[in-house]
């Protein structure tokens, strides 16, 4: 028999057809699946049976080089024979598999399945997950530059509210530093009112002024003429008397006697300290070692706790005889007197006190809405004369440096002002541009640290209990907020590291899967070249992974 010589020139076979190329040239069985898949199972089987030191290798790429791997391996370990020289019955197995492998070359169909497999699974599938999670890290990245800006702003809001009532950021008793600070606006109240001297020639100066111009319209129309006008009435009377009572301003009236008003933020304080103490373990010990150590030996004689009723003693006779020490007081006759003075004297006090002010009328005026809101109304109004009065004598000392010119320009009204406050007070026309800004500026002021926005909260919360709620939760929400802007930004970090890391591994694996795939093409090259006797080429899709 002669050999013929190998072509030179390759075989040249479509990777994607490789079963088929076999099949169609009879060098593969058409029942190859049957035997692929008892041969697998005996695989399976066996690997149960391994010795601890033997181990299968899973990151093969085929069943018959991992088969091929551990037959060899167990070689090596297992080189017990039997009687008759043969090697153990594992190694036996593991050899069967292998020659099982070879014979009717399913080794070829299953290196082919594989290659196959790793080419249209493998590959593109790490492929497709390195591009996903380059698509999340790109999310996430946008989602961490919108979370630290949100935090940036959040956190400076949340620091600008902190920083107005005194607080740390993270103060863990809101409430009771509020209650606290709501307490002491006494003193900034008693400032404000204090303050409200600097407007006195601000008031007189719109009180005669007012009552000038009215008093010239009235000659004018020859009408009879009234009482002064009482302008800006709060301002004036907190100027004049200092602080009042709400009872006064509404009335008119002030007393001696003033009952309790409804302040409650002494009480709630109370309640919050107490509720501090029994949250804090520390705190509460250090009090109950103080009350121990205070604690005196004193009796206190209580009606409620000894009986002073009927008392049973016994005479000479053994008779029991009852001492009663309700004592009644009658008169000569034997009956109780009236005492109509005592019953009057209840009256006239239960009467009386019905007519102490209290509650809300017992409060501050600045200590009430309505009274503060009567105050900045008042200042409003003496601003915006201020500020009328301030563009007149500009536009006054302008015309009479212009001479004419500018009065003929404004329709004569300059003419007419002039012609006004000729007749005016000396205190009208002794007023300076300079003066009345001044006063002006002082006025805004006094109404910008009334209305100071840490100072209107704390008192809406001496006037509203609900208001320190809602003020307590907005402070709450806005450091939730900001901690939940800055966990979000530290929770897609680890998103993008863990993003990152499977990067990484798919790469590892995608460069594995490229590793076996040339070496399944190099062994399926080298098996039909020893069948055809020829050099064999695998081409297409593998070739270009």
């Amino acid at each position: 028999m002669t050999v013929s010589s190998p072509v030179s020139s390759p075989l040249l076979i479509q990777s994607s057809k490789l079963i088929e190329w076999l099949l169609n040239r009879k060098l593969l069985q058409k029942n190859y699946p049957k035997c692929l898949a008892m041969l697998e199972d005996q695989v399976n089987t066996q690997i149960e049976l391994l010795p601890d030191n033997v181990v299968y290798p899973l990151e093969s790429p085929s069943t018959f080089l991992a088969s091929v791997q551990t037959y060899e391996a167990i070689q090596k370990v297992d080189t017990q024979t039997d009687f008759f020289g043969r090697a153990s019955h594992s190694v036996r197995s593991w050899r069967d598999i292998v020659d099982g492998f070879k014979k009717q070359n399913i080794h070829i169909a299953e290196l082919s399945e594989s290659l196959q497999e790793l080419a249209a699974v493998g590959v593109p599938k790490c492929k497709s997950i390195i591009t996903d999670e380059q698509k999340h890290i790109t999310d996430l990245r946008q989602k961490i530059k919108e979370y630290s800006l949100n935090a940036s702003k959040l956190d400076d809001a949340m620091e600008k509210a902190f920083r107005e009532f005194s607080l740390e950021i993270n103060e863990p008793q809101i409430r009771l530093r509020l209650l606290e600070q709501a307490a002491e606006v006494f003193p900034r109240l008693d400032e404000i009112v204090s303050s409200l001297n600097d407007l006195r020639p601000a008031l007189e100066l719109y009180e005669t002024m007012t009552n000038y111009v009215r008093h010239v319209s009235r000659s004018s129309s020859k009408e009879r003429n009234s009482d002064p006008v009482k302008c800006c009435p709060t301002l004036k009377l907190l100027i004049e008397s200092g602080h009042v009572r709400l009872y006064t301003w509404q009335t008119g009236r002030s007393t001696e006697h003033w009952g309790p008003d409804d302040d409650w933020i002494p009480g709630l304080l109370e309640q919050e300290r107490e509720l501090q103490k029994k949250l804090n373990p520390e705190a509460l010990l250090a009090d109950a070692a103080q009350s121990v150590d205070t604690e005196t030996n004193e009796i206190t004689w209580d009606e409620g706790d000894i009986d002073f009723g009927p008392i049973e003693i016994e005479t000479d006779d053994g008779a029991p005889v009852e001492i009663d020490f309700d004592v009644e007081v009658v008169n000569e006759n034997g009956d109780k007197p009236d005492d109509p003075q005592t019953d009057v004297q209840l009256t006239e006090t239960h009467s009386a006190s019905a007519n102490i002010p209290s509650g809300k009328n017992a409060r501050l005026l600045l200590d009430t809405v309505q009274g503060r809101n009567a105050l900045v109304n008042d200042l409003v109004e003496l601003g915006a004369f201020l500020g009328r009065f301030c563009e007149d004598l500009s536009e006054s000392q302008d015309a009479a440096e212009n001479d004419i010119r500018t009065a003929s320009a404004q329709g004569g009204s300059i003419a007419l002002q002039q012609m006004i406050l000729q007749n005016a007070p000396a205190c009208l026309q002794s007023v300076s541009s300079k003066d009345v800004t001044a006063l002006l500026n002082r006025l805004e002021s006094i109404r910008d640290g009334l209305t100071n926005s840490v100072l209107s909260q704390l008192l809406m919360i001496r006037s509203k209990p609900g208001f320190l709620d809602r003020l307590v939760t907005r402070l709450q929400d806005m450091r939730n907020q900001e901690e939940r802007s800055k966990r979000r930004v530290a929770e897609a970090q680890l998103q993008i590291n863990e993003a990152m890391a499977e990067q990484e591994r798919q790469a590892a694996i995608l460069l594995k899967h490229r590793a076996d795939c040339k070496r399944l093409v190099t062994l399926i090259e080298e098996e039909i070249s020893k069948l055809c006797n020829r050099p064999v080429q695998v081409i297409g899709q593998v070739l270009n992974l």
